[in-house]
């Protein structure tokens, strides 16, 4: 009778312990409806003819793995699937947190050791009981996909802004070369026009990094091209200068670029600012124009425009600008050593967090007999009016520093890496003891390092060479605890026939891409789940792209966008790169 009672007993905590643990999982966890956006690339298609449309799924994975990450619970969750289960939502159910980080991971059961999709979006906030539809963009691995639409308009020298929701802001640029001549003794007339006008757009648009679209915001107030964009403090985004026609030169003339604006107008005297909240843009005049410069946002919150063009004479400006968004650009008190156009910034507190110093390089003339070219600026800004010094070499190796489209990579809190670019003049360079004729527009794939705690040295220390020569390129980095540097496309060569066919410009574009490894100080070029082989080539654009841009997304890929595509076209075509993980183990992912 005991043994009856106690096993009764037993058998009713049994029943109450579960109905009590069932009760709890189902009120504790949240059912997530996690829909992947697939990306396009046709050279992975089973059917190169049919490849699947922006949003299929690819044919080359038949399963996928969900993983969410929590730090708060300090815990990984992972759920397989077929591809099937995936077209309406997997639905996959976890417990309370704030702070999860879902992965996707898709993979071929013949071999389910390789991811060969992956995708990621964070900030992604469960709260007892609730449901949720979450989307995913998913990219092949250490790969370049078309986002799942184009752009509204084609662009190159435009701006692209990532704003504190985790969209990007797109916003002018040129959109197409134009047949119209800035020469007026051939303007119409028997002969090869060598100078033709580009008009900019006013158009802006928005990306959604997890939907993998673009959307129409509207316009600026005034069409804009060479000019910047800056996110501010409050999420605002102030866009600044630029002109509304821009001049390329066929033929670029004696220490000239081949892009130049037309003239310094209504664009170059005004900025605008962007509300993410309302997506209007609101226009206020200033009195000091600007164009092809650099927006930098201190320490201190302000914003400087540093160097670019103020007047239509073309001379490169010395003098820095301030940027407010109640007046617009004003005067400031601090100048360069020298003038520069399209200067390239390194900032140091991309890797020493505590760092308020930048160095100023690139877009500047060299003339020897005045020992200009060969040097670069350190502004500081730890005081409440920034100081400037200059940092010269004696060498001809530091001419590179002079270079216009150049490459700039701060690697520790006093070294940057300056590579890439043109020279704006025929010169002879020394390298490693020789001497080398280095012709005006041709795109280099010189790399060095520079330190600005090492002044008056007389040579900067020679890096190993770019595999692909590039001016006007884009590079980011790709990881903060394992640092990768991405450097994606860029004019790889002169045009040849620029001289004789006036549709053209004087520069190739070029598709390629390539990592620079900051641990091991190499450049690599990149290959799907580290094989190359001929179904895993060498990774490239699916586009060839010059004068594009590259923004790091909240989920760790790379959005790149517009740019010119061909000698004569400008692309509307964006695409994702989707860094390959560093390790299998999900808990690994977490950048």
């Amino acid at each position: 009778m005991i043994n009856i009672v106690k096993m009764t007993f037993s058998l009713i905590l049994f029943l109450l312990l579960f109905l009590i643990f069932s009760c709890s999982g189902t009120e504790s966890d949240t059912e997530l409806s996690v829909k992947p956006y697939f990306g396009t690339a046709v050279r992975y298609a089973c059917d190169i003819n049919n490849p699947p449309k922006a949003g299929e799924a690819p044919c080359d994975i038949d399963a996928f793995r969900l993983c969410a990450f929590s730090e708060k619970l300090n815990s990984v969750l992972c759920n397989e699937y077929s591809v099937d289960e995936g077209k309406g939502g997997a639905k996959f159910r976890l417990p309370e947190a704030e702070d999860y980080r879902i992965f996707f991971q898709g993979f071929n059961k013949a071999k389910a050791d390789v991811m060969l999709w992956c995708g990621a979006t964070d900030k992604i906030a469960v709260k007892k009981g609730d449901s949720k539809d979450v989307s995913v963009f998913i990219g092949r691995c250490s790969d370049f996909v078309f986002a799942r639409n184009k752009m509204g308009v084609a662009r190159a020298f435009h701006t692209a802004t990532l704003l504190n929701d985790g969209r990007v802001l797109i916003t002018g640029g040129i959109s197409s070369v134009s047949s119209n001549s800035c020469d007026p003794d051939c303007d119409g007339k028997d002969c090869k026009p060598f100078c033709r006008l580009s008009g900019a757009v006013a158009d802006a648009e928005i990306y959604d990094y997890k939907k993998g679209e673009f959307q129409k915001i509207g316009k600026m107030n005034i069409p804009r091209a060479l000019h910047t964009a800056t996110l501010l403090e409050d999420g605002r985004v102030l866009i600044a200068g630029g002109v509304k026609s821009v001049k390329l030169q066929m033929v670029p003339g004696e220490d000239k670029p081949f892009v130049m604006p037309e003239s310094m107008d209504e664009a170059s005297l005004t900025i605008e600012i962007f509300d993410p909240q309302a997506n209007t843009f609101k226009k206020v005049q200033g009195s000091v124009s600007r164009a092809m410069h650099y927006a930098y946002l201190s320490p201190g919150g302000k914003v400087y425009a540093i160097g670019g063009v103020s007047d239509n004479s073309g001379n490169f400006e010395a003098k820095l600008a301030e940027i407010s968004p109640t007046s617009g650009m004003t005067e400031s008190k601090i100048s360069l050593t020298a003038g520069r156009i399209f200067p390239v910034i390194a900032d140091f507190s991309v890797v020493d967090k505590g760092s308020s110093v930048i160095a100023v390089a690139g877009g500047m003339v060299i003339e020897e007999s005045k020992n200009l070219g060969n040097s670069f600026d350190i502004i500081s800004f730890a005081d409440a009016v920034p100081s400037v010094n200059e940092h010269k070499y004696s060498k001809r190796d530091a001419y590179i520093l002079a270079s216009l489209g150049s490459g700039i990579i701060p690697v520790d809190s006093g070294k940057f890496l300056l590579c890439g670019g043109m020279l704006m003049r025929n010169f002879r360079l020394g390298f490693l003891g020789g001497e080398y004729n280095v012709f005006a527009g041709q795109p280099l794939d010189y790399s060095y390092y520079f330190d600005i705690n090492n002044n008056n040295v007389s040579y900067p220390e020679r890096n190993s060479n770019l595999i692909y020569r590039r001016a006007f390129f884009q590079s980011v980095y790709l990881y903060s605890k394992n640092p990768k540097i991405l450097f994606t496309g860029g004019f790889e060569a002169v045009n040849p026939d620029f001289a004789t066919d006036s549709s053209f410009i004087p520069f190739i574009p070029s598709r390629s891409a390539e990592l620079f490894l900051v641990n091991s100080d190499l450049f690599d070029s990149i290959h799907p789940t580290g094989i190359v082989d001929a179904a895993n080539p060498v990774v490239k654009m699916n586009e060839a792209r010059a004068a594009h841009t590259l923004t790091v997304l909240p989920d760790q890929t790379v959005l790149v966008t517009g740019g010119f595509s061909s000698a004569s076209e400008i692309s509307n075509t964006s695409e994702i790169f989707e860094p390959y993980p560093a390790d299998k183990d999900i808990s690994l992912l977490v950048y």
